[in-house]
């Protein structure tokens, strides 16, 4: 799986609601599987993490993702999900854009934060997975 954009600013101006599309770009695996044309489901799910090594935060309180569950989680599913053929005979993969809403609030603080996002796709019984992760900017500066 990749994911764009590689990195995600969200700059402010007031506190609110900040939505930016992650497009998703899930890959067959790297091995053989025949007659893999798709999978049943995909289920992504994304924490935003302000305690990672790569993070500097300025103060106490993370941006939240609006629809997460109490532990910060949120998780996206999609069914029925076709596999392109590149036109050689090759599989090239799916792409699943993916809305997320970054929930800025006055306490919200500025910093360098990660998202980390981990797929699982089924097919069939079988199940394949994927991780990726994007560095966040949030910063004041915006409307």
């Amino acid at each position: 799986m990749s994911t764009y954009p590689q990195d995600i600013a969200v700059f402010w101006g007031k506190q609110g609601n900040y939505e930016r599309t992650l497009a998703v770009w899930i890959k067959p695996p790297w091995y053989f599987v025949e007659d893999l044309m798709g999978f049943n489901s995909v289920t992504l799910t994304i924490t935003i993490a302000s305690n990672c090594y790569q993070c500097k935060q300025y103060g106490p309180n993370p941006p939240k993702l609006l629809g997460a569950d109490s532990t910060g989680t949120l998780v996206v599913q999609w069914q029925a999900i076709t596999l392109a053929d590149g036109g050689d005979g090759g599989i090239d993969g799916a792409l699943l854009l993916c809305p997320i809403t970054f929930v800025i609030s006055s306490s919200t603080s500025r910093g360098y934060y990660m998202l980390f996002l981990s797929a699982t796709a089924e097919a069939d019984g079988a199940t394949f997975q994927g991780w990726d992760q994007i560095p966040v900017a949030v910063t004041p500066g915006g409307p």
